[in-house]
């Protein structure tokens, strides 16, 4: 049985601004990319599955999963909309996506 301290090196073919958007994410977790895939394959041999639910969906995206500025900017242009004054839908959808992307 290998000891558990013994250390072996795998390598992962990745997009390119994928990994470089996992470096970033891991970044603000502060940690590196090395241990965010350590822990994930660490629970996935722990628990026998995956750590979270594979899907080919895009996410929707609730209000729960806004920031309470967000929510209030997007309530502020869906009125503004509404009163036909103000951005457009598809400036809406830019603006939206811009942020989500941050």
């Amino acid at each position: 049985m290998e000891n558990a301290s013994e250390k072996t090196a795998f390598t992962v073919r990745v997009n390119t601004e994928t990994k470089n958007k996992a470096d970033q994410v891991a970044s603000k977790l502060g940690i590196n990319l090395t241990a965010a895939i350590n822990m994930f394959v660490e629970q996935f041999a722990r628990d026998g599955e995956m750590p979270f639910q594979p899907t080919t969906k895009e996410k929707v995206y609730t209000e729960d999963d806004l920031d309470p500025a967000m929510v209030a900017m997007l309530k502020r242009r869906i009125a503004d909309m509404k009163d036909n004054s103000g951005v457009t839908e598809s400036e809406l959808a830019a603006m939206f996506a811009k942020r989500l992307e941050d």
